[in-house]
């Protein structure tokens, strides 16, 4: 048995998609689709499975599902039921003993805007349609998708699932210590499911220990689903490669082309993982005596190997970060990467690099690109540029964009558009109407998913057009305070706070605290804290073609040691920053357009090797000189609240001395010698 993923296009945003993946192309081609069922037919397989992203997004569905069936597969679709008509009507065109959809819903269903789309699609299936829920956390009203059931004729079959971690990613996940909380939830959900006739079915990660006894009894069957449930099933991506699975993609990924059968892949994945099969998702499951009787085999592999890395308790560390692969096919420029530090050697394969990032865009071919996302497996969230097209000035100069066009249409990785208009050219109303016009044809046409912007009028503008978009607080928003972050909540999904919070983990943490979303931190600015000159300089880059001079050279020139100020910490002090940031973002449209440097760069903070502070790509206002960076100098900078009118150490750093005691204390003094 095989997945075929067809495409990695999604119309939702679900906080637990496990299917969170770059593959080398977002469609599968046609030719790669038949090859695909070859190989299957070859496996004798029965079923073409279909899955996404959502699966019937992909241009050819309609063509693919109906050779499929016309080839004697019985057609399976794993849907969200946001499906375009002419994929409806080619499922529903089927006969119903050829066809199955499996629609995974939102829960509450009831509460999802999407639910007269989803009642299209539950219609006009009926009987082709069974609905499935994923279990993301306690006291979900699963009640709700019987109602589905009963009102459109559907399949009387639920499918359960458990939302688990994925490796290498922060998706949202079910946490091991509310499983039992859970399996009373489905306990009551059965009662009433056999009241109505509708069955349960259990897919992969339960466990038996999470369930109260009465649960056999109520559901058929059971003993034979929960806790046997873990693949490999392997899902065939549309650069046909092969992964054991979605919660696994960021660990390990394999061409499908040395295979002859499925049977192969299972057989390699298997071997894989042999060894991790001994772990469980608990500290218990070693003696535990389900395992003991071959009843249980200690559920998620993911969570299992998370659980082994002592995250069980946290869900703010709620992935491990992948083993980069030591032989890896690299971008189209190779580098190679700063020779890290006896510290930061292993930073790879500790949790705390399992952030991902925010990268920004500079003018490459899309093999870049391609290459990019192969290099960092399930470590990119999103790509971002200043908005396409020239016609809306956003708060950044012209860049070059002979490539963005490919970029936008491949599709490989996520895109964010930056939208910081310093001053409009229109009457509020009128320009915040051309942003979010622009905005929402990009979306159309690219699919681009997330924009990031420094108006709180224009954003809730934005949400109420464009609701399923992600929305970034720019940092030029200048949020350094908690009542600021508040009322960002609800309509921010991320936050950047303001540069010089960088400096103050003390009030960097109560912004985390009063922010409901993620806090993204921009880690190699050279923007000094409170410049006085920001604003013009904002100004003059919005409205001038070429990036302005640096305005703040004359002060910098005069004072050089304001640059030690700046909102930038290095990536062998990440550490400091671990315990409060959700994401991570680099600067660099313009110092890291070359792409040997841009890869330095981005493999030093990914991987957490050393690099000096000239090296950072951090702009006219960072450090442009060599000059060593203890950790104790870059642990006394995160906490000195730029209190720099009663404390010489920068000055002291830059000149070349060490502080006196009247200056520093002992620690600070001994960070500045070492």
């Amino acid at each position: 048995m095989a997945n075929i993923s067809l495409t990695t296009a999604c119309n939702r945003s679900c906080a637990y998609c496990f299917a969170r993946i770059s593959p080398a192309r977002r469609d599968m081609r046609a030719a790669d689709f038949r090859r695909v069922l070859d190989l299957l037919r070859r496996s004798g397989t029965a079923e073409a499975r279909f899955v996404g992203g959502e699966p019937t997004l992909h241009p050819e569905f309609p063509s693919f599902a109906a050779e499929a069936a016309g080839q004697g597969f019985f057609v399976r679709v794993f849907s969200n039921g946001l499906m375009p008509e002419a994929a409806l009507a080619v499922l529903a065109s089927l006969p119903a003993d050829r066809c199955g959809v499996l629609v995974n819903v939102p829960c509450p269903a009831q509460a999802d805007a999407t639910a007269p789309w989803l009642a299209r699609t539950l219609q006009a299936l009926g009987p082709r349609a069974g609905v499935g829920v994923n279990i993301y956390r306690p006291a979900l009203p699963l009640g709700a998708v019987l109602e589905l059931v009963d009102r459109h004729g559907l399949s009387r079959h639920v499918r359960l699932g458990l939302a688990q971690p994925c490796l290498g990613s922060d998706n949202a996940f079910l946490a091991p210590r509310h499983y039992a909380a859970v399996g009373r939830d489905i306990v009551e959900l059965a009662r009433l499911a056999r009241t109505r006739g509708v069955r349960l079915s259990f897919d992969c990660g339960f466990v038996p220990c999470m369930f109260p006894p009465e649960l056999w009894d109520l559901v058929e069957g059971a003993e034979k689903e929960v806790g046997m449930q873990c693949g490999p099933i392997p899902d065939i991506l549309p650069d046909l490669s092969a992964i054991h699975c979605y919660a696994l993609a960021g660990w390990e990924q394999r061409p499908i082309s040395g295979a002859d059968t499925i049977g192969e892949i299972t057989a390699a994945y298997r071997d894989r993982f042999a060894s991790a099969r001994s772990m469980g998702v608990f500290r218990a499951c070693g003696a535990c005596p389900w395992r003991k009787q071959d009843r249980c085999n200690g559920g998620c592999l993911a969570a299992a190997l998370r659980h082994c890395r002592g995250l069980e308790e946290d869900p703010a560390l709620a992935t491990a970060p992948p083993r980069r692969p030591a032989a890896q096919a690299g971008p189209a420029v190779r580098v190679k990467a700063a020779a890290p530090t006896d510290s930061s050697a292993d930073r790879h394969d500790d949790p705390s690099s399992a952030r991902q990032w925010v990268l920004p865009y500079i003018d490459q071919p899309a093999e870049f690109w391609m290459q990019l996302a192969q290099r960092y497996p399930g470590r990119i969230a999103e790509v971002y540029l200043p908005m396409p097209g020239g016609r809306v000035p956003t708060g950044r100069p012209e860049q070059p964009h002979r490539h963005v066009e490919a970029f936008l249409r491949q599709g490989v990785l996520r895109v964010s558009v930056l939208i910081n208009p310093i001053v409009l050219p229109a009457p509020a109303d009128q320009g915040y109407g051309r942003l979010v016009d622009r905005l929402s044809e990009l979306a159309d046409t690219y699919g681009v998913a997330s924009a990031t912007v420094s108006d709180l009028r224009l954003a809730e503008r934005i949400r109420a057009r464009l609701p399923r978009l992600q929305l970034t607080a720019s940092t030029l928003m200048n949020v350094r305070e908690p009542q600021q972050a508040l009322l960002l909540n609800g309509v921010f999904d991320a936050l950047v706070p303001g540069p010089g919070l960088i400096r103050n983990l003390g009030q960097l943490r109560q912004i985390r605290q009063a922010f409901s979303g993620r806090l993204r931190l921009l880690v190699n600015e050279g923007c000094l804290p409170g410049c006085l000159l920001r604003c013009q300089h904002f100004f003059e880059m919005a409205y001038h073609r070429q990036a302005p001079d640096s305005l703040c050279a004359p002060l910098l020139s005069r004072d050089p040691w304001l640059r030690l100020t700046g909102a930038w910490v290095l990536p062998q002090h990440l550490d400091l920053l671990d315990p409060l940031a959700d994401e991570y973002k680099l600067a660099g449209r313009v110092t890291l357009r070359d792409p040997t440097v841009y890869l330095r760069v981005c493999d030093a903070y990914l991987y957490r090797t050393a690099l000096w502070p000239d090296e950072i790509g951090g702009g006219p206002a960072s450090v442009l000189e060599r000059l060593p960076l203890s950790q104790g100098l870059a642990r006394h900078l995160s906490n000195c609240g730029l209190q720099c009118h009663d404390c010489s150490i920068c000055r002291r750093a830059i000149a070349g001395a060490s502080p006196s005691r009247a200056d520093a204390s002992p620690a600070a003094t001994e960070s500045v010698r070492g």
